[in-house]
């Protein structure tokens, strides 16, 4: 849920800030010379139907916060003068912040979202999805994680270096228009990352490269070597 600005020129993001990070480069366009984006957040079809969910976390949050408070207000009834009024306030407040800002979260996460893009923001079949990946249709997608060649960073219709901003739809998009290599790593049936996020996102980005990794365990190993490389290719 947040990003980690590696270098002035080069921006890793995690969780919902890849949502975060991607919406500022797409605003600022000539701010970053790079972008990684681990585990996209649900986005358009995905993230309507996960509304109701969000809501219900928030929700959940502001009631364990409403009982904190309440349970607090208790016991500084009953120890108004007793010696651990103060540690007791302290332990509760911090509890109280906590659930605040969660719920902030989840609220907010309900209610935004990338900007539109026609055609590209329907639901997709995950496992669907991810027999694209495994299948690297037309040589599309894969990795390249023993490849130091920048010219053979390719997305869909265009190599690292062409300078062609056509995306797989070929029509002109906020999308489109974002020049900068971008990562995206995702993780095959993660619920809330799911993998058509990150898919969607690499046919509408040009100089994009997309790595799924096949489960928790495999992406601990893969994705901190596709990061390397990426960083190694941006220099």
């Amino acid at each position: 849920m947040y990003s980690v600005y590696l270098s002035i020129l080069s921006i890793l993001s995690i969780y919902l800030g890849s949502a975060t990070a991607l919406s500022f480069c797409l605003q600022y366009p000539t701010m970053a010379s790079g972008l990684v984006l681990v585990l996209a957040p649900c986005i358009w079809a995905s993230r309507a139907a996960r509304t109701a969910h969000l809501l219900a976390a928030a929700e959940k949050a502001e009631k364990r916060e409403k009982e904190k408070r309440e349970k607090k207000e208790r016991e500084e009834k009953e120890a108004r003068e007793g010696e651990k009024e103060k540690e007791r306030e302290e332990d509760e407040e911090e509890g109280n912040r906590e659930g605040e800002v969660y719920s902030k979260v989840m609220r907010g996460a309900a209610g935004t979202d990338l900007p539109p893009c026609e055609g590209h923001m329907e639901e997709e079949d995950e496992e669907a999805c991810w027999e694209e990946y495994c299948r690297g249709e037309n040589d599309k997608i894969g990795t390249y994680l023993n490849n130091s060649n920048t010219n053979n960073y390719t997305n869909s219709n265009n190599s690292y270096s062409s300078g062609d901003s056509s995306n797989d739809s070929g029509s002109s998009t906020i999308f489109s228009s974002l020049s900068i290599p971008v990562l995206l790593l995702a993780i095959r049936r993660d619920p809330t990352h799911p993998l058509s996020s990150s898919l969607k996102l690499f046919r509408l980005l040009p100089r994009a490269r997309l790595v799924v990794a096949s489960s928790k365990e495999e992406a601990k190993e893969m994705f901190p070597k596709a990061v390397e490389a990426f960083l190694q290719l941006l220099q």
